[in-house]
């Protein structure tokens, strides 16, 4: 057989009786032949915990710091699944990132990976020994520890599956599997058996945090099937590529409250004003969801939609480039949320829009602001309103058991 990876969230090592649960499902594994690379994430909230010190000590933590402390979490885990599975008879060994060989750049905090060179993983694979990775981290070329933001473990796990030469990757999860809707929000949400990698990648750039986007990108790239899944043996979800069908058919809805709407008021229209606002903010490597402006033969309105832990960030840097387009005001609006709808053919078919916007209207709902796209339909509405929205849309397109 071939190398197997498996990645263990936090929440299934959140103390040592769980860690023993892992061991024993890897042990297992390893019984059948199978050379075994585990890659695993912080226990339970560990990785809060840490980043709630720094904060303690400064609201503005220097980012090389934070990488360093927030790296130690994995670091505890790695170990702790290291001397379980020992303890069990089979001979494990644990590895950093900075040591699996995950070269990423430069950027603390949310680094990339730029190239793998799992030279020790490999040479402890041919001894038949279990490797236990750390998931989220790397090291810089400039040799900094690195980490790969929020979620990070799935990249480290679907890259390794890519250096390693395997197809398949199974990411352990405290859910096991992918729903329809988030089950804390609506309890009957439907398990999705099979998703393609599209769909997924929507689904988790758009706020369903089962799957981070850019392991699933590595995935889709590589044909690597993903697989989601839990400790107890249930049937989890299939992530691979699916034929595409011609019906428009909403897989799954997604919920984001964790966004911003920032609205530039009176923006001077200039034939580069939002290339300005697009590699001023890119520079320092902050996601945007999209951009809308209003229409005007010399001023526009301009918003976009960001992340909330970016507002502040944000704002500063639009000041730099406010003298030019001589914005009249910088509107930040944090009492909005995002609702997406995911499926093949739904942001081009208007029966389901119609009904997407009837349906919001007759509980009184207002959008502020739509995206579609082929495969997805995005709301901006207010906050308050993101909850009812969500449970509304999955009665009305049939997304519950």
């Amino acid at each position: 057989m071939g190398v197997v990876v498996k990645k263990f969230g936090g929440r299934l090592l959140e103390n040592t009786e769980k860690i023993g649960q892992v061991a024993r499902t890897v042990v297992e594994a390893k019984r059948s032949g199978a050379a075994i690379v585990c890659v695993v994430s912080a226990m339970g909230d560990t990785t809060n915990q840490l980043f709630n010190l720094a904060r303690e000590i400064t609201l503005d933590p220097p980012i090389r710091e934070l990488d360093m402390l927030l790296t130690a979490g994995e670091r505890i885990s790695i170990s702790l699944l290291s001397m379980a599975i020992n303890s069990l008879g089979y001979e494990a060994i644990s590895f950093t990132g900075s040591q699996s060989g995950i070269i990423t750049d430069h950027h603390h905090t949310r680094a990339r990976i730029l190239r793998m060179t799992p030279y020790r993983i490999k040479e402890a694979l041919k001894k038949g020994k279990i490797v236990v990775v750390a998931g989220f981290q790397g090291v810089s070329e400039g040799k900094e520890i690195t980490t790969l933001g929020r979620g990070g473990s799935d990249i480290t796990a679907v890259a390794l599956s890519k250096s390693l030469a395997s197809s398949e990757c199974e990411l352990y999860k405290e859910v096991g599997g992918i729903y329809s809707v988030d089950p804390k929000i609506v309890a009957n949400a439907k398990k999705i058996p099979a998703i393609s990698y599209t769909e997924m990648l929507e689904l988790a750039a758009l706020g369903s945090a089962v799957v981070h986007p850019r392991a699933v990108e590595i995935a889709e790239r590589s044909k690597i099937l993903l697989r989601v899944r839990s400790l107890n043996g249930e049937v989890g979800t299939v992530i691979e590529e699916q034929p595409s069908i011609e019906r428009a058919s909403i897989k799954g809805i997604a919920l984001d409250n964790r966004i911003v709407m920032i609205t530039l008021v009176g923006v001077t229209k200039l034939s580069d004003s939002l290339e300005q606002m697009i590699s001023v903010i890119g520079e320092h490597s902050i996601p945007v969801r999209f951009f809308f402006h209003g229409v005007g033969e010399k001023v526009c309105d301009l918003s976009f939609i960001i992340e909330e832990q970016d507002c502040d960030v944000t704002l500063s840097l639009i000041q730099n480039v406010d003298k030019r387009l001589k914005i009249k005001q910088i509107i930040c609006c944090k009492d909005v949320g995002q609702v997406s709808l995911v499926g093949s053919g739904i942001g081009s078919d208007g029966r389901t829009l119609s009904s997407v916007f009837s349906t919001l209207a007759k509980k009184g709902i207002h959008i502020d602001a739509v995206h579609t796209s082929e495969t997805r339909i995005t709301l901006v509405v207010k906050r308050a309103k993101t909850e009812l929205a969500v449970k509304s849309l999955a009665e009305r397109f049939e997304l519950t058991e």
